[in-house]
């Protein structure tokens, strides 16, 4: 059983029920809000506001967050993680579509036939981008390649830096 006894409002005094924060800059995702957040529950409590705390913004960044958003989305589309991603976002799309699973054994051996090879092809995608040497059939990838970094951390870090240098920019004196 999930129980409420407590509303979380932000210093502006708005709820975060059916909203939640939105981010500035959104990234692809597998998870749909609507689908699986708090909102999706019948009994959701309804989204409200109350009076506001008086606050002082530190650093308004509205007039830079165009810029942020366009800077990632350039990086995001020329990313080809960022391809696996949106890939494998479409294939869950397709998948969650999927009212049957074949029991059939040859259809399942086929099925998973198909995703290893998917998973291989990809493997190999990745190395050819890093200029590794590309795998073979039933090869292991080894363990001291290094380890696979976070498309997402990455991303994140490189909008923090377009962040620093454009706010750098205009505090400059001309």
């Amino acid at each position: 059983m999930k129980l409420t006894i407590a509303k979380y409002y932000r210093i502006d005094g708005s709820s975060t029920q059916h909203l939640g924060v939105i981010p500035d800059i959104q990234f692809p995702s597998f998870v749909d809000p609507d689908e699986f957040g708090e909102s999706s529950e019948p009994t959701a409590l309804p989204w409200d506001q109350i009076d506001g705390t008086d606050y002082k913004t530190y650093n308004d960044l509205s007039s830079i967050i165009p810029r942020l958003i366009t800077s990632s989305k350039e990086r995001i589309n020329k990313n080809p993680e960022f391809d696996f991603i949106n890939d494998d976002i479409e294939e869950y799309k397709l998948s969650r579509e999927k009212r049957f699973i074949s029991l059939n054994e040859d259809v399942r051996r086929k099925e998973k036939e198909a995703a290893e090879e998917k998973s291989f092809t990809r493997e190999n995608d990745r190395r050819k981008i890093k200029g590794l040497t590309l795998l073979k059939k039933g090869e292991v990838p080894p363990d001291d390649v290094d380890q696979e970094t976070d498309p997402y951390l990455d991303e994140t870090s490189l909008i923090l830096s377009d962040m620093i240098r454009i706010s750098s920019d205009l505090t400059k004196v001309h």
